[in-house]
């Protein structure tokens, strides 16, 4: 279990997005089931690290399901969902990130339900965006050509040093 892929994920996640995704899990839109949920808060007691050697299914099984046998089929399944739901809560980061992206999706959407003036509004806030960031790598082109001239002055002042070192 220690090396299973939703572990690696989980051990990727910050503090503050742990909490954030268990917000995600008891979230009814994305999640219906509350198993995975109780699977979760017994992961996370082995956070950061998750190498405690009391991280393992058949442990984890008996403080989720007290008395009953142990079911390897039913831990694969909390793990798989689990694992699921940590890369939807990923795409959900990736998105929130990426402001252009959500709004190409959106146009998308409100294409296929032929929303016009929605459309033609979302429309004009990606072309504001693209401007602001043809703006900012503009500024930043502008950034770096100024510290490659810089660069060439002290490179051409080391090489007429060197040069005049020769020349003696």
């Amino acid at each position: 279990m220690k090396d299973s892929k939703l572990i690696k994920i989980l051990k990727t996640f910050s503090p503050e997005e742990i909490k954030s995704f268990e917000k995600f899990i008891t979230s009814p839109y994305f999640n219906t089931v509350k198993n995975y949920l109780f699977f979760f808060k017994e992961l996370i007691k082995f956070y950061p690290d998750f190498n405690d050697d009391r991280l393992n299914g058949e442990l984890i099984y008996r403080k989720l399901y007290k008395g009953k046998p142990f079911n390897k089929q039913v831990m694969w399944n909390l793990n798989s969902k689990l694992e699921d739901l940590a890369n939807e809560f990923l795409e959900q980061v990736a998105l929130g990130k990426n402001k252009f992206e959500r709004l190409e999706l959106l146009v998308s959407e409100i294409g296929n339900r032929k929303l016009l003036n929605n459309y033609s509004h979302t429309l004009k806030e990606m072309e504001e965006l693209l401007e602001k960031k043809q703006e900012q790598l503009q500024e930043r082109q502008k950034k770096m050509e100024e510290q490659f001239e810089k660069w060439q002055e002290k490179l051409k002042g080391r090489m007429e040093k060197l040069k005049e070192r020769f020349d003696d």
